[in-house]
C-alpha cells in the first residue's frame, strides 16, 4: 500500500509565496535526500492512499491525463501529483522529482 502526500504549495494563494511554495520551486533544481519529521509534518498532508509497492505507480494513479487515474483521485477533485510530492511504501519514502522519484528519509521518527 503507498501512502501519497502533497507538498503544501496549493494551499497558497497567487500571489503568496510561503514555504511549501518555495520548496516546490527549489525541488525542481534538487531534491533533498532528507527532510525531519517537523518540516515533514508542516510542508505535507496525507491526500490517499493507493494499492501498489511502485512511486510510478501511484504517480500514474494521481496524475489526471494519464489514463490510469485511481478513482478515488478522481472523486476528490485534487491537483495532480507534482515535484516534491511524497509516496511512502513499507516505510520508505520517495520524492517526486524532476525525473522519476528519489529516496528521502524522514528522520526523526514516522510520519
Amino acid at each position: 500500500m503507498a501512502t501519497i502526500y502533497y507538498l503544501t504549495w496549493h494551499h497558497t494563494g497567487p500571489t503568496e509565496h510561503g514555504e511549501a511554495t518555495e520548496r516546490f520551486h527549489e525541488y525542481h533544481d534538487d531534491t533533498p535526500v532528507a527532510l525531519d519529521q517537523e518540516e515533514f509534518d508542516d510542508l505535507y498532508e496525507q491526500v490517499g492512499e493507493f494499492e501498489t509497492d511502485n512511486p510510478e505507480d501511484a504517480w500514474r494513479a494521481y496524475n489526471r491525463g494519464s489514463r490510469q487515474e485511481d478513482p478515488e483521485f478522481l472523486e476528490k477533485e485534487i491537483r495532480s501529483m507534482s515535484i516534491g510530492d511524497i509516496v511512502e511504501i513499507d516505510g520508505e519514502y520517495y520524492m517526486a522529482a524532476s525525473f522519476g522519484f528519489n529516496s528521502v528519509e524522514i528522520r526523526g521518527g514516522e510520519a
